[in-house]
């Protein structure tokens, strides 16, 4: 429906070696995910080891992304501010790195002291009622794991032809 509130998302992925041990570790082609905010910037938890990492608001393009899509998320107005609130309040905490060195140790994805790029959006999800609860077992959440979930909302399929339903359907022929 033309003109509904929504949530938009940008999940990336890049050249780098970090990056590759992502796609290695989650199996997944996407590394990292934004949100992008309504004035087009994009809202997101980077290493702190880069320029401006942590949480942070970065113009479009900051980074040189090998693949890319848009995730919409139709949702009434409350939630859509409610998310964007919550994400905007994150800014300036840092990135946590041990979420990218604690993949067969616990610990709690949800605490808002540090963030993860799809933890923080998670957390948003959660937080803006979009997302009742998310009941979730991992001590961590992938931007692979986040597209999952959200997979049962919005079609993502479509947004993403040769990425997964090619390789399947290559893999049963």
């Amino acid at each position: 429906m033309a003109g509904q509130p929504t949530i938009s998302l940008f999940f990336t992925d890049e050249a780098t070696i970090p990056q590759a041990i992502a796609r290695f570790f989650t199996r997944s082609w996407c590394s990292h995910v934004d949100v992008v905010m309504p004035n087009g910037a994009l809202l997101g938890a980077r290493p702190n080891w880069e320029a401006n990492g942590g949480v942070q608001v970065r113009l479009p393009g900051y980074h040189d992304f090998t693949r890319s899509i848009a995730v919409e998320l139709p949702c009434d107005a409350a939630v859509v501010n409610a998310f964007y609130a919550f994400c905007q309040e994150q800014i300036g905490k840092p990135y946590d790195w041990r979420a990218d060195v604690m993949w067969f140790s616990s610990r709690d994805w949800s605490k808002p002291n540090s963030w993860m790029c799809s933890e923080l959006i998670a957390a948003g999800l959660v937080a803006s009622g979009y997302f009742e609860r998310l009941y979730v077992t991992a001590s961590r959440i992938s931007p692979a794991d986040l597209l999952l979930m959200l997979s049962t909302r919005v079609p993502i399929g479509a947004l993403m032809p040769g990425i997964i339903f090619d390789k399947f359907e290559e893999n049963t022929k």
